[in-house]
């Protein structure tokens, strides 16, 4: 009755103010640290004073102290003018402003009584100085306690709350807030409406699903999806993450399991969503940590042990849905596979109009123009783009965001912020245009390779120069001809180097070409079966530490040799078309596409 009571809008305002004690007793435990360090530091202050006088002092037995404190004649004849009792310690200051100590035994209670009684001279107490100074110091030790506890349980993951909980009223995000993703909302939205009880199939014997997976790339949305379904069904949510699960003690990860679960069972009708489920998720046999998979396995058994009318849902993503355990994935776990892909243009441009809904535009500004130079982002990416392009405008002093600033914007998310450093020598000027006319000039004249947006050789981040190129919208399947389209491109700036300066001055610059290459030739031979010794046969995956065998990394350097060779092959049979590239890009920095298609065809002619 108390949990449903929980779930009720009326509590909202008493969980506000929880929120807002819990912020008051961090306060207070910040300030109690405070005040225990205080006392130390008081503490420490007042035994070193303490130390100190007595080294000052002239110790003396305390039956002749006694004596002089309770004897007038002794004390005038000493020069003795008044007494201090101090940590069990007696003080007696004399006339030349020195002092004598002595160490008061432990069987001299009455004895020290009566010496008030009998003074011949002043006699004060200062014990309970020292006894406040040993209160603190106490407190302290407690208080350091204490912290050292709230560390270690928080260390250890004792004492504390897997996850974010939200109810109902705290959330008010809808599909309306999520752009793209078309089918995945369809799919999500019907979802949400049988958990609402709007939708039902009982009729043909339809059951509610229990959860669903979300698949796809990094940034595409999928917790905002996940949020929004919660909000569409008006269920209370709880979001965690798969490292969440996990800590230094043996056995932590399924014990924060079944804490979630529990959790959830109270909160319910509850979605529980796990971001990155593949951190605990992972098939086993491919991980020798046996704790993770007792937290599989206990997540599993909570799955199975909710029934289906206790109101607890399922959500998950990942982006490595062929790394998760067949088991976790099976219906009646996750019954739905949900994939939210890159957006498309259409996607895109309503994404843009969402993240640019604060931003001054000019009037001019096409979104779907800078949504179509934006091929292969993700909404994250999209959005920030968007904010890039807003700082790009205020840096120029624009009145508003244009479409130039989406453009700059693109080189500085893609490839780095420009670099306004030492000019390059004229000699690496020259190879660093050679490398990239060679990317260019293939593009251009090759029909399998992707249109060619812009040339530069303005350094940007880590790259000195760069090719920009977008695949077409609706490429959904890559054919062989178009990868090895694409491999040469990726040679053409070493074949540009070769080409215009001669192999001995081959450079650095093809790093990350080479790489690319490496990769995409590995992926056509052994994937694939594109190499001409394979046949239509795919090695089984290495285990992650392993290398793939020598005969298919063989297959993979013959790829990678022949795309070189026949880049260089095609770069210096356009060499005219090359070095107009190159001259073009010593004298401007940037092309457009459309000038460097221009200068091509016309040199073509020419020839």
């Amino acid at each position: 009755m108390f949990d449903k009571l929980a779930a009720t809008p009326g509590v909202a305002r008493l969980r506000t103010l929880g929120r807002r004690h819990a912020n008051v007793r961090g306060l207070a435990i910040a300030a109690a640290s405070l005040a225990a360090l205080l006392a130390l530091l008081y503490a420490l202050s007042d035994m070193s004073a303490f130390g100190e006088r007595r080294r000052q002092a002239e110790e003396v037995a305390f039956s002749r102290a006694f004596a002089l404190a309770t004897t007038p004649d002794a004390a005038s004849a000493d020069g003795v003018l008044s007494g201090e009792l101090d940590n069990g310690w007696l003080f007696l200051t004399r006339q030349n402003g020195g002092e004598l100590a002595a160490r008061i035994p432990a069987f001299a209670g009455d004895v020290v009584s009566g010496l008030f009684v009998r003074a011949a001279v002043p006699v004060s107490d200062l014990g309970i100085r020292s006894s406040v100074g040993s209160v603190l110091g106490m407190l302290f030790t407690l208080a350091l306690f204490a912290v050292l506890g709230r560390y270690a349980m928080t260390m250890t993951g004792f004492g504390r709350q897997v996850g974010e909980a939200l109810w109902v009223d705290e959330i008010a995000t809808r599909f309306a807030d999520v752009a793209g993703a078309d089918e995945a909302r369809r799919d999500l939205t019907e979802f949400a409406r049988m958990i609402r009880g709007e939708l039902s199939y009982g009729a043909v014997g339809a059951r509610t699903p229990k959860g669903a997976l979300l698949v796809g790339p990094p940034g595409t949305g999928k917790t905002l999806l996940a949020r929004a379904t919660a909000g569409e069904a008006r269920v209370n949510f709880i979001a965690c993450a798969g490292s969440d699960f996990g800590g230094m003690l043996v056995g932590q990860g399924a014990r924060d399991v079944g804490q979630v679960m529990a959790r959830a069972r109270r909160m319910a009708p509850c979605i529980v969503f796990i971001d990155e489920i593949d951190a605990i998720g992972r098939a086993r046999g491919k991980t020798s940590h046996t704790d993770y998979e007792t937290t599989l396995m206990k997540l599993l058994a909570e799955m199975d042990g909710i029934a289906p009318s206790s109101g607890v849902y399922f959500l998950a993503a990942t982006n490595h849905v062929d790394a998760l355990d067949p088991a976790l994935v099976r219906p009646g776990r996750f019954d739905r596979v949900i994939r939210v892909p890159l957006p498309d243009l259409p996607a895109r441009v309503a994404m843009l109009r969402i993240h640019t809904r604060t931003l001054v535009l000019e009037h001019s500004l096409d979104l779907a123009e800078a949504a179509v130079m934006a091929h292969g982002f993700s909404g994250a990416q999209l959005e920030a783009l968007a904010n890039e392009a807003a700082i790009q405008a205020g840096r120029l002093g624009a009145a508003a965001v244009g479409l130039e600033h989406f453009r700059i914007a693109l080189m500085k998310v893609s490839i780095g912020e420009r670099v306004e450093g030492a000019p390059l020598s004229p000699q690496a000027r020259r190879l660093v245009a050679a490398h990239e006319a060679g990317h260019a000039v293939l593009a251009l004249t090759d029909p399998d390779a992707d249109p060619v947006e812009r040339v530069t050789i303005v350094p940007h981040g880590q790259s000195l120069g760069h090719v920009a190129a977008r695949p077409p919208e609706d490429l959904r399947v890559i054919d062989e001809a178009r990868l090895r389209a694409r491999l040469r491109v990726l040679a053409g700036g070493r074949a540009g180097e070769i080409v215009a300066c001669g192999p001995e001055r081959r450079s650095t610059l093809a790093a990350a070409d080479i790489a690319e290459v490496s990769r995409l030739a590995l992926e056509m031979a052994h994937h694939w079966a594109m190499a001409d010794a394979a046949g239509f046969f795919s090695e089984p995956d290495a285990g992650m530490l392993e290398r793939p065998s020598e005969a298919v990394m063989a297959q993979a350097r013959s790829i990678a040799a022949a795309a070189l060779a026949e880049a260089t092959e095609r770069v210096h049979a356009l060499r005219e078309s090359h070095e107009t590239l190159t001259r073009l890009l010593l004298e401007r920095e940037t092309l457009s596409g459309e000038e460097a298609a221009a200068a091509v065809s016309e040199r073509m002619a020419a020839a």
